[in-house]
């Protein structure tokens, strides 16, 4: 993932949707199921800016045993003056807010 890190750092399950409203997957070959459009977290639904992603990540995947399956993050910018950056993971067939860029 391109720098910076975040500078703040959370584990919120989000909904990352499409613009008809459908939630967004990554799909076996590591991309988006659709183009991003909105992101609802703790009672809000903003529009995308901007968006970059995914990027798989195969976590453990030499270690049948500790492997956590699909995994990928992905950057988002919420529409707004000024637009907010943040930092998305997908694990366990959902989406996380990992962290936010000040």
């Amino acid at each position: 993932m391109p720098d910076p890190s975040p500078a703040v750092l959370f584990d919120d399950p989000v909904d990352l949707l499409d613009a008809q409203g459908n939630p967004i997957r990554v799909t076996s070959r590591g991309m988006f199921s659709a183009d991003p459009a909105r992101l609802r977290v703790r009672g809000r639904d903003d529009r995308l800016r901007w968006w970059a992603g995914p990027w798989p990540d195969d976590e453990r995947w030499w270690d049948p045993d500790r492997a956590s399956g699909r995994t990928a993050r992905a950057q988002v910018l919420l529409d707004g003056d000024p637009g907010t950056a943040l930092l998305l993971c997908y694990r366990q067939r959902r989406w996380y807010l990992e962290g936010s860029y000040e």
